[in-house]
């Protein structure tokens, strides 16, 4: 098992609240900052009362990458608006929130762009309260993997204060995963996390990947493909001056390196139209190209196909050509990449044309090849 080196955490974290070594020395209330230097250079081990009163500060300072409230309006009382919309019988209903989380999802149109919209979500007046439960999870992760580093390291000298601590702080960590899982899902992933604050910070960033030399890459957006449930980092490579898709859960490592310069934020800003001209991450240095696709289908018995096509379809145009016949058309960098939301539509759907590309030969061919492996058993 890999050692949990706690003094880079620390050091991470104390970045993020934008503190320097002497500025957490006084908080926490040491006299000199080596002790703080020496934790973070893995040279000492931290006492269990500094993590507790740096994990209260943590908590009271941290700056997350998100603009959860209304600044315009700063003395909302969050809370009150939160309980109010979501208690049913004195307690909170957490069924009620996590429906209307979904139903954001659904209707938001960056959500449609594939985009990564917790931001977006938690910046509206109803949830901005679900700060103080993403901090607190944030916090907890960090608090278990400390205790459990600290039990580990001591098997003959069993310890009744840390072990109930750890076990409040995983039931705490459950508690939060079961009320609120669609937020959950995408706080797991450290990586991700440094890289939003990236995207919300201006910085560029350090980027190591497995075996490769790390890169300094100006973030641009996180894309989520709904399809294989993977994320990607569309950026530009200041390494080789060239634009670059990358998949987070290749990524090991991501580190802020400096601020951008106004040349290389424009850069940033000139590159934030892929996502409308992608379906996905395919055809990064490839022209456009329009896709037009025949459906047919019953719209009194199966209204949901052209709701789909509405929701799924980035925006594409559709027009009703007769009665259980649209045409739906769309300019995308590579056509190649529809092909899986293609044929989740059966032979309700057909490909009329895409501009140069061999789409429809491609779906036709992995038909004939479906065909064959069932007749052949």
């Amino acid at each position: 098992m890999a050692t949990f080196e706690i003094g880079d955490k620390i050091k991470s974290l104390r970045k993020i609240m934008g503190l320097s070594q002497d500025e957490l020395t006084k908080k926490v209330g040491y006299k000199s900052r080596q002790f703080i230097a020496d934790i973070e250079n893995n040279k000492t081990k931290p006492s269990f009362d500094f993590v507790m009163t740096f994990a209260l500060i943590f908590k009271k300072l941290t700056k997350l990458p998100f603009s959860f409230v209304n600044l315009a309006n700063p003395a909302k009382d969050y809370k009150a608006v939160f309980e109010s919309k979501f208690t049913e019988k004195s307690s909170i209903n957490y069924d009620l929130i996590n429906t209307e989380i979904a139903d954001k999802f659904q209707n938001n149109e960056t959500i449609a762009r594939s985009e990564f919209v917790i931001e977006d979500l938690l910046g509206s007046d109803t949830f901005a309260y679900l700060i103080n439960h993403i901090v607190d999870y944030l916090n907890y992760g960090f608090y278990k993997k400390y205790l459990k580093q600290q039990i580990e390291d001591n098997p003959d000298k069993p310890n009744i204060r840390l072990q109930n601590e750890l076990n409040s702080t995983e039931n705490k960590l459950k508690d939060i995963k079961q009320n609120f899982p669609l937020l959950v899902a995408q706080l797991q992933n450290d990586v991700l996390l440094d890289i939003l604050r990236g995207c919300k910070s201006g910085h560029s960033l350090s980027i190591q990947m497995q075996e490769q030399e790390p890169i300094e890459a100006f973030p641009v957006i996180v894309i989520h493909d709904s399809t294989y449930g993977r994320q990607y980092l569309y950026c530009f490579n200041n390494s080789n001056n060239k634009q670059r898709v990358i998949r987070v859960d290749k990524i090991t490592s991501v580190k802020p390196r400096r601020t951008m310069d106004s040349k290389e934020k424009s850069i940033v800003e000139s590159m934030k139209c892929f996502i409308k001209e992608c379906w996905c991450t395919s055809g990064i240095n490839e022209e456009l190209k329009e896709l037009i696709i025949e459906f047919r289908f019953d719209e009194e018995k199966e209204p949901y196909i052209l709701r789909r096509i509405e929701y799924e379809g980035h925006g594409g145009e559709i027009t009703k050509k007769m009665d259980r016949v649209y045409e739906y058309k769309i300019k995308v960098r590579d056509p190649d990449e529809m092909i899986p939301w293609i044929r989740s539509f059966g032979e309700r759907a057909k490909v009329i044309s895409s501009e140069g590309r061999n789409t429809r030969e491609t779906i036709a061919n992995d038909w004939k090849k479906a065909v064959m492996n069932y007749e052949s058993i």
